[in-house]
């Protein structure tokens, strides 16, 4: 198992706030997001990078990208995927866009 130092923690941390900025999360949406320091965090982080990156490769425009986590999406119910990642669906989403990425 690889070994973080706080660094690359925090580095990580302010990448994945720059990425909940480009979706126009509100603080509370960001935090409730990627958790305050608790275990999961590192994961949590990861999962937001991910699909950030996913995004990116699957639409053409940074703003497709950005625009579709506040979309409804019939593959999530009607949900968006920011209503799902924020109720506990981040790794779902994670998941489902590495499936579309194929």
């Amino acid at each position: 198992m690889a070994t973080y130092t706080s660094q690359d923690t925090e580095t990580a941390l302010r990448v994945a706030r720059n990425v909940c900025n480009a979706w126009g999360l509100s603080d509370h949406e960001t935090s409730t997001l990627l958790g305050t320091g608790d275990g999961e965090q590192l994961e949590r982080i990861s999962c937001v990078i991910g699909i950030y990156k996913s995004l990116r490769t699957i639409f053409q425009t940074d703003q497709q990208a950005d625009a579709w986590v506040r979309r409804p999406n019939r593959a999530f119910g009607g949900q968006t995927a920011l209503e799902v990642m924020l109720n506990g669906g981040l790794a779902d989403i994670r998941r489902y866009l590495a499936g579309q990425e194929q």
